[in-house]
C-alpha cells in the first residue's frame, strides 16, 4: 500500500509540476494525503473544495478524497467519492480510474453483481477509441465470482491491451475453478511460455500443479512426498507421526457435532518460505491421480514452531472442507464471517480465539480503541481481527437458544448459502435482532477480557519505546489475566534492553516458550530474543539455535530482522 501511494503522489507531482505557481494550501492538501495524516486530510480536502471548487487542480483533491477513503477501506464512501469526482469532473484525468477503482472496491466487497452491473453501465457510457481493458478486466473478475466460469473465460480472452497478461493467468484460474482441469493446465502453460517473468508466474505454476498434483505416497490420508527444508528434521518427523489419529479426531468430532464429515481429505506438508504471510494452514481442491480431491495445507514452520494448537486448527480446517465438499463452489458466496465462526465454534476455539484477539489489540497502545477494532459488525471485508465477532454470533446463539438449537443452524448453513433464511427457519428471527445480539455477545465477551490489566501493559510497552526497560518492568500487572503472554515477553524484551541477556534467556526458555507458543504474534520476536542474547552472551548454542531460527522465521515479519542480527 505504502508504495502503491508514492507512485500515486509522484504521479501527481509531475501531472501538476509544470505550473510554476500553486496554491499553498493545495501543496498541504497533497502533503497531509502523503503522509496518511487523515484527519488532517480530511479537514482541509473539505475546505479546500468548499472554497475553491473552480481551480485547476480541484479535480485532483476530488480524486484523492476518494483515494483516501479506499486506502482507509471505507468502502461506501470511496464509492461515493469516486462518483462524486464522476459527477463534477466527467471526461477528465482520473475519470476512466474512477471507474475502475469502483468495481475494484465492489469486488473486494464481494458486491460482484453490483460491479458486473457497474461494469456493463461504464462500457457503454464511454466514447468509442477509449483504451477500457482494465474496466473489463474488473468485469471479468466480477463474473468470476460469480462462478458464470464460461462466461468469464470469453471475457479474459477477448482483453487486450496492458490488461492482457494478468486476464491470461485469469484464464487458466477461471478455468480451474470451472473444475476444466486439463484446459486449464494448458491456459496455464500457454501463460507462462508467453510471459515467462510475469509477477503471476509462481501462482500459475501453483495452479498447474493443482491441475494435476504429482503425490506418490499417500498412508492414511496423509500426502508424504514431503522434501522440504525440515525433511530431515526430528520435530517434523514426530508431527507426521502423528497425524493420522489427529486426523481421525478432528473428523469424528465434525462427525458428532453435525453429523457429517468431509468425505476423503488428504493432508499434505509444505513449507511457506519468505514470500508468505502467517498463513498456518489452506485447504483447497487438487486433482490427485485424475480425482478432484480436497487437500488441506499445513505450513511447516509454524508446525515445527508450535505457534498453533494442531489438534483444533486441524478440525477448523477439515470443517472448512465439509463446507466446500457440502455447497461446492456456491461456499464462497457464503459470508466469510458465516464460514469461520462456524468453523472456530465447531473446532472448540472460541475462547482461544477471543482471547488472543482481545489480548493481541488490547496489548498495542497504537490502537486507540481496541474494543472498535475487533467488533464492526458483521460482514464487509473481512480480516483477522474479525474472527472473535464471528465466533461470538454463534455463541451468541447458544446462549440464548441452547446449543441444539446452534447445532441445527450449524446443519442448515451446511446445506444453503441463504444464511438470512437459515436463521430465520431455524432460530425464528431475523437479521437485526441476529446482528445486534452478536455484537452485544462480542462486546461483552471482549471489553471484560480486555479491561484487567491493559492499562498497565500499554504503559509498558510505551516506557520501552522511551528505553526505559526497568521503568516497564515495574508497571507491569501483577495478575496479567488475557495479557499474560505479552508480559513475559515484555519482561524479556526489557532485561534485553537492561543489557542483562542472561536474563532474558531464561525468560523467553523457562517462561515464554513452555506456556506461550501459541501467542503466534510474540513467538516470531520471542525467537528473535533468545537469538540476539545468546549472541550478546557469545553462548556456545547460538550459532545452532541462530541457523535454526532463520529456518523457522522465514515467513515471518521477525525474518528480516533476525538476518540482520546473524550477518
Amino acid at each position: 500500500m505504502a508504495r502503491n501511494l508514492a507512485v500515486l503522489l509522484l504521479i501527481l507531482v509531475v501531472s501538476t509540476s509544470a505550473f510554476a505557481e500553486r496554491d499553498p494550501e493545495y501543496d498541504r492538501v497533497l502533503d497531509a494525503f502523503k503522509k496518511k495524516r487523515w484527519s488532517d486530510f480530511d479537514a482541509r480536502a473539505a475546505k479546500f473544495l468548499e472554497e475553491k471548487p473552480n481551480y485547476r487542480y480541484a479535480h485532483t483533491v476530488r480524486y484523492l478524497v476518494a483515494e483516501s477513503c479506499r486506502l482507509r477501506r471505507r468502502s461506501d464512501e470511496a464509492i461515493a467519492a469516486y462518483e462524486a469526482y464522476l459527477e463534477h469532473h466527467a471526461g477528465s484525468k482520473y475519470d476512466l480510474r474512477c471507474r475502475q477503482r469502483i468495481l475494484q472496491v465492489l469486488n473486494l466487497e464481494g458486491r460482484h453483481a453490483e460491479a458486473l452491473s457497474r461494469g456493463d453501465a461504464f462500457l457503454k457510457e464511454l466514447p468509442e477509441g477509449t483504451a477500457t481493458d482494465g474496466l473489463e478486466y474488473d468485469r471479468a473478475r466480477a463474473l468470476e465470482e460469480l462462478r458464470r466460469f464460461d462466461e468469464a473465460v470469453a471475457a479474459y480472452r477477448g482483453i487486450a491491451g496492458s490488461s492482457r497478461e494478468k486476464a491470461a493467468y485469469r484464464t487458466g484460474v477461471a478455468l480451474f475453478r470451472g473444475r476444466k482441469f486439463a484446459e486449464s493446465a494448458t491456459a496455464l502453460r500457454k501463460f507462462l511460455k508467453d510471459w515467462p517473468e510475469s509477477p503471476w508466474k509462481r501462482f500459475a505454476r501453483d495452479y498447474l500443479f493443482r491441475a494435476d498434483a504429482p503425490y506418490s505416497k499417500i498412508r492414511d490420508g496423509i500426502v508424504l512426498d514431503y522434501e522440504g527444508k525440515y525433511a530431515d528434521d526430528p520435530r517434523l518427523a514426530a508431527i507426521v507421526e502423528r497425524l493420522p489419529a489427529l486426523r481421525a479426531a478432528s473428523l469424528e468430532r465434525i462427525r458428532g457435532i453435525v453429523g457429517a464429515a468431509p468425505g476423503t481429505p488428504l493432508i499434505r506438508l509444505t513449507d511457506a518460505g519468505s514470500d508468505r504471510s502467517s498463513l498456518v494452514a489452506e485447504a483447497r481442491l487438487e486433482v490427485v491421480k485424475g480425482e478432484p480431491r480436497q487437500v488441506l495445507l499445513l505450513y511447516t514452520e509454524y508446525l515445527v514452531l508450535g505457534s498453533f494448537d494442531l489438534p483444533t486448527t486441524l478440525t477448523h480446517e477439515l470443517y472448512h472442507v465439509l463446507q466446500r465438499e457440502k455447497l461446492g463452489e456456491a461456499h464462497y458466496t457464503t459470508p466469510k464471517w458465516v464460514r469461520e465462526g462456524t468453523a472456530i465454534w465447531v473446532a472448540g476455539q472460541a475462547d482461544a480465539r477471543m482471547r488472543i484477539l482481545a489480548a493481541e489489540k488490547g496489548r498495542r497502545p497504537e490502537i486507540p480503541d481496541p474494543l472498535a477494532r475487533l467488533v464492526n459488525g458483521l460482514g464487509g471485508r473481512h480480516t483477522s481481527d474479525d474472527y472473535a465477532e464471528d465466533v461470538a454470533a454463534f455463541a451468541s446463539v447458544a446462549e440464548r437458544h441452547g446449543d441444539a438449537r446452534l447445532v441445527a443452524l450449524l446443519k442448515r448453513l451446511l446445506e444453503t448459502t441463504d444464511w438470512e433464511a437459515a436463521i430465520r427457519e431455524v432460530l425464528k428471527e431475523g437479521r437485526e435482532t441476529f446482528e445486534r445480539h452478536a455484537e452485544e455477545h462480542a462486546r461483552k465477551v471482549l471489553a471484560s477480557l480486555m479491561a484487567d490489566g491493559m492499562k498497565e501493559v500499554r504503559k509498558a510497552y510505551r516506557l520501552i519505546w522511551d528505553d526505559r526497560p526497568d521503568e516497564a518492568l515495574a508497571a507491569l500487572p501483577k495478575d496479567p489475566g488475557i495479557y499474560g503472554p505479552a508480559v513475559v515477553y515484555l519482561r524479556a524484551l526489557a532485561h534485553y534492553n537492561a543489557r542483562r541477556p542472561k536474563e532474558a534467556l531464561a525468560v523467553i526458555r523457562e517462561e515464554y516458550y513452555p506456556h506461550h507458543r501459541t501467542f503466534l504474534s510474540l513467538t516470531d520476536d520471542a525467537t528473535l530474543i533468545e537469538v540476539k542474547a545468546l549472541k550478546a552472551l557469545a553462548h556456545p548454542e547460538y550459532r545452532k539455535v541462530a541457523e535454526r531460527a532463520r529456518k523457522d522465521l522465514e515467513p515471518t515479519s521477525a525474518y528480516r530482522a533476525l538476518l540482520k542480527v546473524i550477518d
